[in-house]
């Protein structure tokens, strides 16, 4: 997802956190924990996190360069770059829903655990260590889908803005790819 042309970027500490969380999570595809006084054990599915370090590396790099090419003048050229960031912008925004979508779907599974954990009248019981380490698993699977869903949304704008700057600023070149562009998408 990444081009010779783009500036290198160094991640926020946030950004650092998540996926030095989401490297330790893709350790394991999948963690039982044992319950206390029932013979069920707790299956947490963690196949969310399949590749999830390796993408919010790559969209961070395509988010920052999107920024930098949004808030300068474009240069026609640069026009190459320019189109393949605001197809690569479009690509980091499709894949970091998807992302979100698959660990939501998971978090709506352990959101159900938590609940019953939490009902006095269910058998479920885990020790306090299990507990916290499941409500850290559950808040951090909600920061990632806050977090992505706002990465999503920033990479669209960014992108439509991309694709508009092309249009504008980048010639006849950038008018003409612009119409082929909307032609495709039939608007």
């Amino acid at each position: 997802m990444n081009d010779v042309d783009d500036v290198k970027v160094q991640a926020s500490p946030q950004q650092r956190r998540m996926i030095s969380e989401a490297r330790n999570y893709h350790a394991r595809k999948k963690r039982v924990y044992a319950t206390v006084s029932s013979k069920e054990s707790i299956g947490i599915d963690l196949s969310w996190s399949e590749n999830l370090a390796e993408l919010l590396e790559a969209t961070e790099v395509v988010y920052t360069n999107a920024e930098m090419s949004c808030n300068r003048r474009l240069v026609s050229e640069r026009f190459n770059y320019y189109r393949n960031l605001h197809y690569r912008s479009f690509t980091a925004a499709d894949l970091c829903h998807a992302k979100r979508e698959e660990i939501w779907s998971h978090l709506s599974s352990l959101r159900k655990i938590v609940a019953r954990l939490n009902d006095r009248s269910d058998s479920l019981r885990v020790d306090r260590s299990t507990y916290d380490q499941l409500i850290a698993l559950r808040s951090t699977m909600y920061d990632l889908v806050d977090y992505l869903g706002k990465r999503r949304d920033m990479l669209n704008i960014q992108t439509a803005t991309i694709r508009d700057k092309i249009r504008n600023e980048c010639g006849e070149r950038g008018q003409r790819w612009y119409n082929e562009l909307m032609q495709r998408a039939g608007k």
